[in-house]
């Protein structure tokens, strides 16, 4: 099940308790080709509200690129994507937090 094996990742890399995450729909797949074009990788995006504290998220040593984040307002995070279709993802997701 795709929800079930996004809130095992979630939790995974998050810590976040898959039992307090609500999941809010599907927002898109996003294809993601590596530099070198030796890679592509299909990524599906689902937005979640987490039912819990935002202050309960710890990254897992194992997850090294994920080392630092920062919570943000959604026109800050617009601004650093760097891919026009994550972009466009990231934008339905705050028109439907918005409904």
């Amino acid at each position: 099940d795709p929800i079930q094996t996004a809130k095992r990742e979630i939790f995974e890399e998050t810590n976040l308790k898959p039992e307090l995450l609500e999941e809010k729909g599907k927002l898109g797949d996003f294809l993601i080709t590596f530099p070198d074009n030796s890679f592509e990788k299909k990524v599906t995006y689902f937005l979640f509200e987490y039912k819990g504290d935002p202050n309960d998220v710890k990254i897992s040593d194992s997850e090294w690129y994920l080392w630092i984040y920062q919570w943000l307002p959604i026109d800050k995070v617009m601004n650093l994507i760097p891919y026009k279709g994550l972009r466009e993802l990231y934008r339905k997701a705050y028109l439907q937090l918005r409904e």
